[in-house]
């Protein structure tokens, strides 16, 4: 009788699909998983081992053990040429026959779902396509009439470190699924994911996971996505509910909250970055934006501390509260009316221009944030080139990933002030030689005049070129007109 297997460069899966390089050990007493690089042990004793299967893998072939407590270890890069000696160290050690599970690895998206007792099984005929736990499901929600969502669990800033990982599945709903009797209507088919839906909320036990609602607003309107919903704040997640989309948000995916007065200060833009982004239909959300009127109010009474004041001021705190995130609010610049934002168009949409301390938002729709880290350069650039003295001018950011944002529409007397602003943050600012006539020109000197201006924002010298800044310093190629 063997009494000692060791399988070495394997994989251990864990929660999230997280992946533990080590070794595999096992002996009479147990199994054991110890990962190379800490020295973590992970064991099932023998007598909770419930049942042993064997099955291919992305990473060759995986052996899943099950133990009586409900949990399991799942380890992955096994040759196939283990598998006899597995086979028999568990037969003659464990008195345990290893269960042989087929994989349908020929790329078919079709076939059953099913619940088992430790997650949903997905399978084509005999063979299962992959399985998701019922720990990792977190919500579910049918989408369209015939679509069900399954959320899952998502990383939180530190375990994601700029990895993918599986943040939902969606599931299409035949019409095979409504019934007998060949082809059934819409509202048969959305009866049908409604009834799959609950049955699969009940099986996830998600009413025990769902944590209790702190605070609800009722008729909660949102700029983006558009709609109005019933805001639910809870334990762990906030909830928007509409008539046709249902979004449940971990608190871990709030990344950034902004609060920013409109130009007529009679109500506050609200923004939540989202990562991951939330959907509807084949659309990414990855912000929520709401306009708040300055007057509304509200009361709330969470876990014993009382919100209440201007529904703007309680919104924002509660966002920020639950979800340990400051707001960023307005920065020092004020455009040339005084107010802390200004107009402009982004393709087709107008809206406004925020340049706030570490960031530029264009809001409402759509909405872009731009990090200051992320700016290679800017570039001013007229609509009007054919007119010497033009009422509006183009500003386009230059992003370090080669990508730009071009915001148009910017009327003449904004151009000193975003120059100090950009001078500020020692970004590197080009003003092509067409968008820089004698109506810039705000300080003494005669008009045409090739002298730097009072303010020392822009110079153009004798031969007539664009600007000191050239395209070899900011490492971007010139475009052609």
């Amino acid at each position: 009788m063997v009494s000692e297997l060791v399988l070495e460069k394997v994989c251990l899966v864990r929660d999230h699909f997280n992946v533990l390089n080590g070794k595999l050990k096992l002996v009479g007493n147990g199994v054991g998983f110890k990962e190379s690089v800490t020295g973590e042990v992970i064991t099932i004793e023998a007598d909770k081992i419930m049942s042993c299967v064997w099955g291919r893998s992305l990473r060759d072939y995986q052996l899943t053990l099950e133990d009586s407590e409900g949990g399991r270890m799942v380890v992955q890069n096994i040759k196939a040429d283990d598998r006899q000696a597995l086979k028999d160290f568990f037969k003659k050690n464990h008195g345990k026959e290893l269960e042989i599970r087929e994989m349908a690895c020929s790329g078919e998206n079709g076939g059953e779902m099913a619940f088992g007792d430790r997650g949903i099984v997905f399978a084509a005929g005999d063979k299962t396509l992959f399985e998701v736990p019922f720990e990792e499901v977190i919500g579910v929600s049918v989408k369209e009439k015939d679509e069900l969502a399954i959320e899952l669990k998502a990383f939180d800033a530190q375990q994601q470190d700029g990895r993918d990982y599986l943040a939902e599945v969606r599931v299409y709903i035949s019409d095979k699924e409504a019934g007998e009797g060949g082809e059934h209507s819409g509202e048969e088919i959305e009866e049908s994911a409604k009834r799959i839906c609950h049955a699969l909320q009940k099986a996830a036990h998600l009413e025990e996971k769902t944590g209790k609602v702190l605070a609800s607003i009722s008729d909660f309107s949102f700029l983006v996505p558009r709609g109005r919903y019933q805001l639910d704040v809870a334990e762990g997640y906030i909830r928007l509910h509409g008539k046709t989309y249902d979004y449940k948000i971990q608190n871990a995916a709030i990344k950034s909250l902004l609060l920013v007065p409109l130009a007529d200060e009679t109500g506050f833009y609200f923004m939540v970055e989202l990562e991951p982004a939330i959907r509807k239909g084949q659309t990414r959300y990855p912000f929520l934006v709401s306009q708040l009127d300055r007057r509304e109010l509200f009361v709330s009474h969470v876990g014993g501390k009382e919100y209440a004041g201007p529904m703007y001021s309680v919104v924002s705190a509660l966002f920020s509260d639950i979800s340990d995130t400051a707001v960023t609010t307005e920065g020092e610049w004020r455009n040339a009316g005084g107010a802390c934002c200004v107009r402009c168009s982004y393709k087709a949409s107008d809206g406004w221009l925020y340049l706030l301390e570490k960031k530029i938002v264009f809001l409402p729709r759509p909405s872009i944030v731009v990090s200051r880290g992320d700016i290679g350069a800017v570039r001013v650039e007229r609509l009007d080139k054919s007119s010497r003295i033009s009422k509006t001018f183009d500003l386009k950011i230059l992003l370090k990933s080669g990508h730009s944002h071009q915001f148009s529409n910017l009327t003449n007397n904004e151009f000193q002030g975003l120059t100090r602003f950009f001078s500020l943050w020692d970004c590197p600012f080009d003003v092509e030689k067409e968008a820089a006539p004698e109506v810039f020109k705000q300080g003494s000197g005669e008009s045409g005049s090739d002298e730097e201006d009072s303010d020392g924002e822009y110079k153009e010298d004798s031969s007539g070129s664009e600007s000191d800044l050239t395209d070899e310093s900011t490492g971007i190629e010139s475009e052609g007109e």
